[in-house]
């Protein structure tokens, strides 16, 4: 006969995940959540500066991967969180409001890929050689390869 599934009060804790060792309290977690929140509106002020150098296309993609860092911790904690018991609808909750932060960050910085695909050419090449963005490099090289299979904004 078949063993039942444990309930996660079952379960002994050394064969559960710590998940303290990720975001140390669901105060914490808030505490992420809340700061996300009030980054993504940062975006907006690098919209139509992001070709004015090198530098500054630099500190835009900085700032950008650090919001996705912290996004990506948020989701791998909020998950982790939901399937350790999927029967505690708070839980279930955490997953669905990771994805609606992760969805506002996505619109908030939309307009970056088209505004760097618009810069020119010549322009781009000099970025790139940059030292600035030697982190990046690939990344934008990716991010061209794509330019002429991009509509444009007509």
């Amino acid at each position: 006969m078949a063993e039942s599934v444990k309930k996660r009060s079952e379960i002994e804790e050394q064969d559960t995940w710590k998940l303290e060792d990720m975001i140390e309290s669901p105060e914490k977690f808030e505490e992420l959540m809340d700061g996300v929140e009030e980054r993504i509106q940062e975006y907006e002020a690098y919209r139509e500066k992001l070709g004015n150098s090198a530098e500054y296309l630099k500190n835009y993609l900085t700032y950008d991967e650090s919001v996705d860092e912290t996004l990506s911790l948020l989701s791998a904690y909020a998950m982790q969180k939901r399937d350790q018991d999927t029967s505690v609808s708070e839980n279930q909750a955490l997953v669905s409001r990771v994805r609606s932060l992760a969805v506002k960050a996505m619109a908030a910085s939309s307009f970056a890929d088209p505004e760097i695909l618009s810069i020119p050419d010549e322009k781009m090449a000099g970025f790139l050689a940059s030292p600035e963005l030697a982190h990046y490099k690939k990344q934008l090289e990716r991010l061209l390869a794509k330019k002429a299979h991009r509509l444009s904004e007509k």
